[in-house]
């Protein structure tokens, strides 16, 4: 940790004469961090909520059959950088409105694109398994 912080002050051409404006320093520096971290929790947990919002307006439309509106809100959240449940079930959801609305190119290449998306990860084989039903379930 000291060492950190003496590269910190060598990085930012600070010259400290005294030990004492170090010890200031780093005091400040380490009132900054414990600051900084939880505002990244509580931006995180707000855009969270946030994206859990969006979920339940794009499932209150797909519920009233409104589902053109529905895959529009859950493509929204498919864009999000995020990778929780709710892009999963937002991905599912819109490859069933695709579906209702009988977009079945779309509703395939949409269920292809979210096996590409879940490579590597725990859910490629549901993924893979999602979309090989799709295959069998619809008329090629």
């Amino acid at each position: 940790m000291e060492h950190f912080f003496e590269s910190l002050v060598k990085d930012s051409k600070c010259l400290v004469s005294e030990a004492g404006d170090m010890q200031s320093l780093k005091r400040s520096l380490t009132i900054f961090f414990c600051a900084l971290f939880p505002l990244i929790f509580l931006s995180a947990a707000w855009a969270q909520s946030q994206e859990e919002e969006m979920v339940k307006n794009a499932d209150t439309l797909f519920d009233k059959k409104n589902y053109k509106e529905a895959a529009e809100v859950y493509q929204k959240i498919i864009q999000s950088p995020s990778r929780n449940d709710f892009w999963h079930h937002a991905y599912k959801r819109a490859i069933h409105c695709n579906l209702r609305l009988e977009l079945f190119d779309d509703a395939l290449t949409l269920a292809e694109t979210y096996v590409k998306d879940c490579a590597g990860t725990p859910h490629e084989a549901r993924a893979n398994r999602y979309a090989g039903n799709l295959y069998m379930l619809l008329p090629h």
